[in-house]
C-alpha cells in the first residue's frame, strides 16, 4: 500500500481563474465541508461510536441500496456465482440491521454467506453481531489504514484478495477526503472475479468548474493500480464503471470487478 497522491495542479501558476460570485460561494461551501468532515471523523474515532445523517444501518437500509439503488446487482451476482457460502465485506455498516436482510434475502435462495464488516468505529448492535464473522473496526479510517502498510500489516492481510463481494453505500467512498485511495484499497479486498459497490460525492469543486468526483476516480483508479503493481511486483487488474441510480443523498455509485 502508499499513500494517497495529490492530483497534479488543474491551473499553472500566473494563470487567470474567472469565478462567478455564485461559483465563489459554491468553493468556500466545499471547503468547509472538507473541513467539517474532517471534524467529524475525528470527534467519532475520539469517541469510539459514530453517527451519520441517513446512514444508521437500518432495517430499510437493505431495500434503499439493494433493490432501489442497485436494481439487485450486487443479488443477482451473488447468485450467478453459484457458491453455497460467498465471501462478504460491508463498510461502513454503523448499526447493521440491513445486514440481517441481506442474509435473510440470500437464504431465500440457497445461499449462506460469510459476512465480515469494517468501519469507523464498532458501532454494531450486539443482535447483528451474531450474525457477522468478524469485525475489523479499529476505530481508525480507512485511508489511514490504507496509508500505513506497516502499523497495519496484519489487519490488510486479513482483508487482502478475500471477498466475492463489498459493499459500501455511503461509506468510506463518501465520507472521506480521498475517495480514489479508499476505492483501491477496498478493490484490493476482491477476490479474481469479485465486484465492490461503492457510493461516491456527486460533485467536487475545482477550478474548472463542478467536476462529477465519479470522473475524478476513474481517471486516478488506474495510475493507483498500476503504483501498486510496480512496487509489489503483482498484475492486478480492474474493470471500474459508474452507476447512477436515485439515492437519497444524492450520491453516485461505482462498480469495480478485479478480472485478474
Amino acid at each position: 500500500m502508499f499513500k494517497p497522491f495529490k492530483p497534479k495542479r488543474t491551473c499553472r501558476v500566473g494563470e487567470k481563474v474567472f469565478l462567478t460570485n455564485d461559483f465563489r460561494k459554491e468553493v468556500e461551501k466545499h471547503r468547509k465541508g472538507r473541513l467539517k468532515l474532517q471534524k467529524s471523523v475525528k470527534r467519532y474515532t475520539d469517541k469510539g461510536e459514530e453517527t451519520w445523517h441517513m446512514c444508521h444501518g437500518l432495517e430499510l437500509r437493505f431495500a434503499e441500496v439493494y433493490v432501489l439503488d442497485l436494481k439487485r446487482r450486487p443479488l443477482n451476482f451473488l447468485i450467478s456465482l453459484k457458491k453455497e457460502q460467498p465471501q462478504i465485506m460491508i463498510v461502513g455498516p454503523m448499526w447493521g440491521y440491513d445486514i440481517l436482510e441481506l442474509k435473510k434475502e440470500l437464504h431465500r435462495v440457497g445461499i449462506s454467506p460469510e459476512v465480515d464488516i469494517l468501519g469507523l468505529t464498532k458501532t454494531i448492535v450486539p443482535r447483528v453481531q451474531k450474525e457477522v464473522r468478524t469485525d475489523f473496526s479499529q476505530n481508525v479510517a480507512l485511508e489511514t489504514i490504507g496509508s500505513n502498510p506497516n502499523k497495519y500489516a496484519k489487519l490488510i492481510n486479513a482483508m487482502k484478495g478475500k471477498y466475492d463481494l463489498v459493499m459500501a453505500p455511503a461509506s468510506a467512498g463518501l465520507h472521506t477526503l480521498y475517495p480514489t485511495h479508499n476505492c483501491f484499497f477496498m478493490a484490493l479486498m476482491l477476490s479474481q472475479g469479485g465486484e465492490a459497490y461503492v457510493q461516491t460525492y456527486t460533485i467536487l469543486n475545482s477550478r474548472k468548474g463542478f467536476i462529477k468526483v465519479q470522473d475524478r476516480i476513474l481517471k486516478l483508479f488506474p495510475k493507483f493500480v498500476e503504483s501498486y503493481n510496480k512496487q509489489n511486483g503483482t498484475n492486478l487488474r480492474f474493470n471500474i464503471e459508474p452507476i447512477e441510480p436515485d439515492t437519497m443523498n444524492g450520491g453516485l455509485y461505482l462498480r469495480i470487478k478485479r478480472i485478474q
